[in-house]
């Protein structure tokens, strides 16, 4: 058996074996097949159980983690399953990612605020005027979370803004709420420029549409107030780094059950543009 290839094909052989084909090479592999034609117990699995190094598994059905994760045990690896809906779940904070006071930190907010609010990935094209007014002020409010509330998680977020609508009924709580976050002492030295901008901006538009971006946002972060999403939160078992420098390789499954998948698209789009915008600057360097 070869170590470091992936499984692309096999055949049948003489009494009852099967000949594999493999791939050997640095390049990618993308394996493009129907429905229930074998991608997963042809490609996938035999992978799954040979492949020495870190790997990121999409398991919709928990069916690889079932059937390959005490192979990868063997091989020396970490193995982590990230099942949000479920007790048990390994836990992951996307919060623990921002690098806070540096030159990063501003990219990285943006980067998880957009995963919020924006699930299908549509950019310039997303669903509403008040999803895409909504990013930069929640990125502001994420980042004014981390400097100074608490629960510097999914669930604080959600907490948060949560508040906003609550006190919206109470008259002009919403402006004091938003004042508070513009004039918190972030930095020792004042206000967050970022925060201080973006709430300023949310205090200068009319009452409809600012009610109307923060209903929007209540909408997309309500799954974190969720007990089990937000046990599966509130911490970071590993971090992204992990699954290129840890001193053993690590297997991540991220498991979620087809009866969640709409429901939970938004974490598990917001995990996967963490890895793949995390590790790319280390592989091209």
């Amino acid at each position: 058996m070869t170590a470091r290839s992936i499984y692309l094909a096999s055949w049948p052989k003489a009494f009852g074996r099967r000949a594999a084909l493999r791939d050997r090479g640095e390049g990618n592999v993308c394996a493009i097949a129907p429905p229930r034609s074998g991608k997963g117990i042809g490609v996938v699995i035999p992978t799954l159980l040979t492949w020495p190094e870190s790997v990121v598994v999409m398991d919709i059905k928990g069916e690889n983690f079932r059937l390959t994760a005490g192979r990868r045990k063997q091989l020396g690896s970490v193995v982590l399953k990230f099942d949000p809906t479920a007790e048990g779940s390994c836990c992951f904070n996307p919060f623990d990612e921002v690098p806070l006071r540096t030159a990063d930190e501003w990219g990285e907010i943006d980067n998880i605020a957009t995963s919020l609010l924006d699930p299908r990935g549509r950019g310039a094209a997303m669903d509403s005027h008040w999803d895409r007014q909504g990013v930069g002020w929640v990125g502001a409010a994420i980042c004014h979370l981390l400097y100074v509330e608490p629960d510097k998680t999914l669930r604080g977020l959600a907490h948060l803004i949560a508040g906003l609508g609550q006190s919206e009924r109470r008259g002009d709580g919403i402006i004091q709420t938003i004042k508070q976050m513009r004039d918190s002492n972030h930095t020792g030295q004042g206000p967050h420029p970022d925060v201080a901008r973006e709430m300023q901006m949310m205090l200068d538009k009319s009452p409809n549409e600012r009610s109307g971006i923060i209903s929007t946002v209540q909408g997309f972060l309500k799954i974190y107030r969720d007990p089990r999403i937000a046990a599966a939160t509130s911490r970071s078992d590993f971090r992204i780094s992990d699954l290129m420098n840890h001193q053993r390789p690590v297997s991540l499954y991220l498991v979620i059950p087809v009866k969640d998948m709409d429901r939970i698209q938004p974490l598990l789009r917001l995990v996967l543009n963490q890895i793949v915008k995390g590790l790319a600057p280390r592989m091209e360097g």
